[in-house]
């Protein structure tokens, strides 16, 4: 972040044919013991504030982690409902206390740093959908101690999963048809703590602006979709105008706590920031 560079600790290993562009992979790690990171591992990465290690799952049934200190992995077998998932679905979202992890199998689960394990964890309320690549989103509102759930089937709805009772319930928020009609919620969610609102990429904004688009944001405090307004640098790479083209499904999407922005990655590695400003909210009505 200071330099504004890429760097990595160690020498990249390749195959001796190729990762398959669908996530194949010629073996479970390299003869470094260093997991192969292929194309489309999505949300199976996490960051664990306890350990301060990188967490990389899906691959064959194993676990790695990642020092990013000393530059070494280590790793573990998953459990049963784990290692039958894979990193196209799995979905991993970091917390204070540890990374949770969301299967397709609508099963939750927790990492535990000392024991350096995954356990089932037991949600009770409402059912837990299975995740659905490309489409299902995790994120940590720390603010309320929960998770805020993404996917498809809510139709604009969110679920959250209280995790001191770990209970789940339907937040129900207001606007959430005219979200829902703004397109297809992808995987990519982050929770703004310093505006107490979870932003989610979709596939089309609200208002069909190619150069200032409108974006539906969900506010935590008014349980309420509302619209943003996106302007900015544009597309870097290709020197266009406007907001960056976050609608599609390859970016990456975090919150920095320290500088108080949402930084986005597209699929060329170029980095954005994003500022969100309350006072450009409108409510969500249809448009």
């Amino acid at each position: 972040m200071r330099t504004g560079q890429y760097h990595i600790k160690y020498p990249p290993a390749f195959p001796l044919e190729n990762i398959g562009s669908c996530g194949s992979q010629p073996s479970r790690a390299t003869f470094l013991g260093q997991p192969w990171i292929s194309a489309h591992s999505y949300h199976s990465y996490a960051y664990d504030p306890v350990s301060r290690k990188v967490l990389c799952c899906g691959h064959e049934s194993f676990s790695f982690a990642y020092d990013p200190e000393s530059g070494t992995w280590t790793h573990n077998p998953q459990p049963k409902g784990m290692r039958e998932d894979n990193y196209y679905t799995l979905t991993l979202c970091s917390t204070p206390t540890g990374p949770y992890a969301w299967t397709r199998f609508g099963t939750l689960f927790r990492y535990d740093a000392g024991g350096r394990e995954w356990s089932e964890v037991k949600v009770s309320g409402e059912k837990l959908p299975g995740t659905r690549c490309d489409e299902s989103g995790m994120c940590y509102d720390s603010k309320r101690g929960r998770l805020i759930l993404t996917h498809p089937s809510l139709q604009g709805d969110l679920l959250a999963v209280d995790l001191k009772t770990l209970t789940a319930a339907k937040l129900s928020p207001h606007g959430m048809a005219e979200a829902a009609a703004g397109g297809i919620f992808l995987r990519e969610t982050c929770y703004d703590a310093a505006n107490d609102c979870v932003f989610v990429l979709t596939r089309h904004s609200l208002r069909k602006d190619p150069e200032s688009p409108w974006w539906p944001v969900y506010n935590c405090q008014k349980n309420a979709w509302v619209n943003v307004k996106i302007t900015g640098v544009g597309d870097a790479n290709r020197g266009k105008p406007g907001p960056p083209k976050w609608d599609g499904c390859s970016n990456g999407l975090m919150y920095d706590p320290l500088r108080k922005l949402i930084l986005a990655v597209d699929t060329s590695s170029v980095v954005y920031a994003l500022h969100l400003n309350p006072n450009s909210t409108q409510a969500a009505e249809p448009r």
